[in-house]
């Protein structure tokens, strides 16, 4: 369920606008109205609409954005009622491509509103731009709300992660840095509101045991054992070698490793901030399936990874506060 009213602006009612407005003057992404946000130099283009969270659920956040002009970037994030990020994603100038581009980032926070805004930066010299905004979702990720906070936390941090798979600029075969193809559900390529293959799912399944050590002069470890399922196209052509099923499979297996594993000679993770960390990931299994496979119910070529996630937390990690 979408927690954003009027989320493609086909009324004026729900946002609050700042260097913004309404307009049907352009192609939208969906409907006939966008969002127009204008940076004039000093002030940013801005829309934000507040809404009531869930304590502790977990948010996947989207909105779709198009540059028109101007060389700034854009940024999208929720932010509660003490004036701090519970989760963000953003567009450098300098990384827009044409068209519509997805904005996709995870937030969580316990306390009693948060605002989803979106906005223009200043990151490209202080020169005019114009972006359009359109389809803005906000939706609980299934099962965050039965969960306890570690688990929560080691999962965001598992979602950021996923996001560093960037392609060629990163040494990946694949681009999942904009988070729109990482979904928190099970879908099937078939199935409604599924991206394009390739794209990764990644549904809040704790499939093991609860495991918590304490240590209370180091803090206390929670593990999370998380699945990552993956499905690909039958075939793909760059326009000079045309890949099998197999094949793009594996590029997909080699992404995901290549970011779950630390580099050469380094420590596991330590991701995160302050005392509370994602400290190490463990591959438990995988499996992949190049051809339909029935036995699992999946109708396409898919593979899954399973991962423990150690997360580190101590005693201010915890209460209501946080």
């Amino acid at each position: 369920m979408n927690l954003i009213l009027n989320p493609g602006f086909e009324s004026p009612n729900a946002w609050s606008y700042a260097n913004a407005q309404r307009s049907a003057s352009y192609s939208a992404h969906a409907g006939s109205y966008v969002a127009e946000l204008t940076f004039t130099g000093s002030q940013a283009g801005v829309v934000s609409q507040r809404i009531t969270p869930i304590s502790g659920a977990i948010y996947r956040c989207t909105v779709y954005v198009q540059r028109i002009s101007g060389g700034n970037g854009i940024t999208a994030y929720l932010l509660d009622d003490q004036q701090n990020v519970a989760g963000l994603a953003q567009i450098s100038g300098v990384d827009v491509q044409p068209g519509w581009q997805v904005l996709t980032f995870l937030g969580s926070t316990t306390r009693p509103y948060v605002d989803f805004t979106v906005q223009t930066i200043d990151d490209a010299g202080s020169t005019p731009s114009v972006w359009i905004v359109d389809d803005c979702e906000v939706d609980i990720v299934p099962g965050s709300i039965q969960m306890r906070r570690e688990p929560l936390n080691a999962y965001i941090t598992l979602f950021n992660r996923l996001k560093t798979i960037n392609g060629a600029p990163g040494g990946y075969y694949n681009d999942f840095s904009s988070g729109g193809n990482i979904i928190t559900r099970r879908r099937l390529p078939a199935d409604n509101g599924a991206p394009k293959p390739p794209y990764l799912c990644l549904p809040l399944e704790d499939t093991g045991p609860i495991q918590t050590t304490e240590d209370f002069a180091h803090g206390a470890v929670s593990v999370h054992r998380q699945p990552i399922y993956f499905f690909w196209p039958s075939s793909e052509f760059d326009g000079v070698v045309e890949d099998s099923s197999a094949v793009i499979g594996l590029k997909t297996l080699s992404d995901l490793l290549r970011c779950l594993m630390p580099p050469s000679n380094a420590p596991w993770w330590n991701y995160g901030t302050g005392s509370n960390y994602l400290e190490d990931v463990s591959i438990i299994s995988k499996r992949m399936v190049s051809e339909i496979d029935m036995v699992e119910g999946f109708p396409a070529a898919h593979g899954v990874i399973v991962v423990d996630l150690k997360q580190r937390f101590t005693r201010e990690n915890l209460g209501p506060s946080v």
